[in-house]
């Protein structure tokens, strides 16, 4: 039997719709060949293809539905910091799956996706490489709603989000403030998630480095002891950058 005529350079990289294949001069025997792997309906992927969560993503979303990428794979996209419940997921048999979400009476149905039905606002949606996928105060929102994370772990990754020094050798820039997350949050009507999101929110910090130095930093303030302690040396310490000075009231340290 002859092999398959290899495939335009376009379409050989990662996914691609049936259309695509279309226009790219695919016939319909030629997309069903065994070195091609079929995901989804509509969908066709080259056999050993690397490719980006997003990249996947994209083909999901150019079917004709008005669909958009959210929740846990939104998270990804948008890099969160998101605790081991969810990392630790990755690993799991539904690791592989994408989450959409569709403004209209039904949710996405079909084979390699966790269908979502909410309604997305345009400021809820971002266009990133042509792929529409949840704004990151959204996916705060999404995250909350699903029940699996808590308020620490909504700390975590709004501390990272809103990250922002000039310290050491490593400055950092806030992907948005802080208050750019309280203000959507205080815009939205009560859906699912939105009082766990308000009240993780509170006990956001600017300045935090890292998920530890904030589990840290939430532990002493519940244990009744100085919460603050996203304060540094000055740059001329010779002490590493990204060590914390935790001092008691009375002067000590931790």
């Amino acid at each position: 039997m002859a092999s398959p005529k290899p495939l335009p350079a376009e379409l050989s990289a990662g996914s691609f719709t049936i259309g695509e294949g279309r226009l790219g001069g695919i016939s319909p025997w030629r997309a069903r060949a065994k070195d091609i792997h079929v995901p989804s309906r509509g969908i066709r992927v080259p056999v050993g293809a690397q490719q980006s969560l997003l990249a996947r993503a994209r083909t999901y979303t150019q079917l004709g539905t008005p669909d958009t990428v959210s929740h846990d794979s939104a998270a990804t996209i948008h890099a969160f910091k998101v605790p081991g419940v969810l990392a630790n997921a990755a690993s799991a048999p539904s690791a592989g799956l994408l989450h959409l979400t569709r403004a209209g009476s039904a949710a996405p149905r079909r084979k390699g996706v966790v269908g979502h039905r909410s309604l997305l606002e345009p400021a809820d949606i971002v266009m990133i490489q042509g792929v529409p996928v949840t704004s990151i105060p959204r996916t705060l929102l999404d995250l909350a709603g699903t029940g699996t994370l808590t308020v620490e772990d909504l700390v975590v990754i709004a501390d990272d989000l809103v990250c922002e020094h000039e310290r050491y050798q490593h400055p950092r820039t806030a992907r948005l403030t802080l208050g750019e997350i309280v203000l959507y949050a205080g815009r939205q009507r009560p859906v699912a998630g939105l009082r766990l999101l308000r009240e993780s929110l509170g006990l956001v910090r600017v300045g935090v480095d890292s998920p530890p130095e904030t589990r840290l930093r939430l532990l002493f303030g519940r244990s009744g002891l100085p919460a603050d302690i996203t304060s540094r040396l000055n740059s001329s310490s010779p002490m590493r950058c990204g060590t914390s000075a935790h001092s008691t009231p009375a002067g000590g340290s931790w």
